[in-house]
């Protein structure tokens, strides 16, 4: 009777433990990562760390040198900083306040190879809001556009900007009136800039002539509950594919492109991936140009992956990476491994990536960063924007108070599909 008791408690525990063990097989580290600071503990460079610095956009430029931006709460100014690659640090940082005043809020940064310049975009935060997230809805519901103006009191009007170096930037004006601007994609043939404000109006900026002008309003006044536009979203971001054509989507994740000529847009039969009942709340958060020319992207209401073909007007399904919403950063290399950042303030965000040849998916999780300059170690729980260097070092920026930059070395293919251990 003893004896079976055992065997029955023996089992029981045995039962009891295998979920654990396979919850911990689940996620995969990697073999070679490393970061640094952009805040007070960092070894060169020196935001304050009462600025907020979480970094809220970045870009690859000459060589191994990159150049990032960060969010700071409302009333205190943006940063920009220069960081090296290969030198896996971040060697200098300026505060944007004394060339671009009253910003608080980098959110895009394009190169420009042909003449070495970076061009950069801004907005701001209401009074009263800490993080862009919290002033989100706020914008999506369009409370700007309410007849009780006293209700809002908008904060000041994003500027675009550019520079060479940290120590000549350019301010170029604000992009549109009273409005902050989301992203910008640099048109070269026409030499202008065409962005997304954070009211959802697509602008275009002449850069010869430093004059900007709204291409498109997606969000008009609603004639319905008290003027005041039911909640939606729409894409935040634009994307040039191999052939020059500007891509963005719009109410309920529609495709379209921009008609550079006439300066208006043209919708295309073709949606992004949604849950059912979630259309019009959807919108790219991230996406990005592969070098066989398929884009892939991450959406912000549900989180889901999609890869679309510009040529044939396809978008796929591709999944949702784990159980939160939002994409805040996605990258691809010459290998055809995706690597996306899944997750949102409300959750944390990990590390994911996709084989696009095999189709499976690895969940790197929060990745636990040591950061030598500074002599310890964190989680990185908001990771925001990221980027590739030479197909082998994926370069993601922290986007928590605390900025961090985090270096992975990445293999030419994903460790082998994950599943529970053999017998489960």
């Amino acid at each position: 009777m003893k004896s079976s008791i055992s065997k029955a408690a023996a089992l029981l525990a045995v039962g009891l433990c295998m979920p654990c063990a396979a919850q911990s097989y689940f996620y995969k580290d990697f073999d070679k990562m490393s970061g640094t600071q952009i805040g007070h503990n960092g070894k060169y460079a020196a935001v304050p760390r009462n600025e907020n610095a979480g970094i809220s956009a970045m870009a690859l430029a000459k060589g191994s040198v990159f150049y990032g931006g960060t969010h700071a709460i409302a009333g205190r100014p943006a940063w920009l900083f220069e960081g090296d690659v290969e030198k896996k640090d971040v060697a200098k940082a300026v505060c944007l306040t004394d060339k671009v005043p009253n910003q608080s809020i980098v959110t895009c940064l394009k190169y420009d190879a042909a003449t070495g310049t970076v061009y950069g975009s801004t907005r701001n935060l209401r009074q009263g809001k800490w993080l862009p997230e919290f002033d989100f809805q706020e914008i999506t519901t369009n409370m700007s556009r309410d007849e009780n103006k006293e209700k809002d009191i908008r904060p000041p009007a994003g500027h675009l900007f550019m520079f060479t170096s940290l120590d000549k930037i350019t301010d170029l004006g604000v992009a549109v009136d009273s409005e902050g601007v989301y992203s910008f994609v640099l048109y070269k043939p026409g030499n202008a800039i065409y962005g997304i404000t954070d009211h959802w109006k697509l602008f275009k900026f002449d850069l010869a002539a430093k004059k900007s002008k709204i291409v498109y309003d997606f969000l008009p006044v609603d004639t319905n509950e008290h003027n005041r536009s039911r909640f939606r979203f729409f894409g935040e971001k634009l994307i040039i594919d191999k052939t020059g054509a500007i891509w963005g989507t719009g109410f309920e994740g529609q495709f379209f492109t921009v008609d550079v000529k006439k300066d208006t847009i043209q919708y295309h039969d073709v949606f992004l991936p949604s849950i059912r009942g979630r259309e019009q709340i959807n919108g790219v958060q991230s996406w990005v140009l592969s070098a066989d020319s398929i884009i892939y992207g991450g959406t912000r209401a549900d989180g889901i992956l999609f890869s679309f073909d510009p040529a044939k007007k396809i978008c796929r399904n591709l999944g949702k990476p784990n159980y939160s919403v939002g994409m805040p950063g996605i990258a691809v290399n010459k290998f055809n491994l995706v690597y996306m950042l899944a997750g949102n303030r409300d959750n944390n965000v990990h590390i994911m990536a996709y084989d696009a040849k095999q189709h499976y998916y690895i969940d790197y999780g929060v990745p636990h960063v040591k950061i030598p300059a500074a002599n310890y170690s964190c989680r990185t729980f908001q990771l925001g924007p990221c980027f590739f260097y030479k197909d082998t070092t994926l370069v993601i920026g922290d986007n928590d108070r605390d900025g961090h930059v985090v270096f992975i070395t990445t293999g030419q293919s994903l460790p082998k599909q994950q599943g529970y251990p053999k017998g489960e």
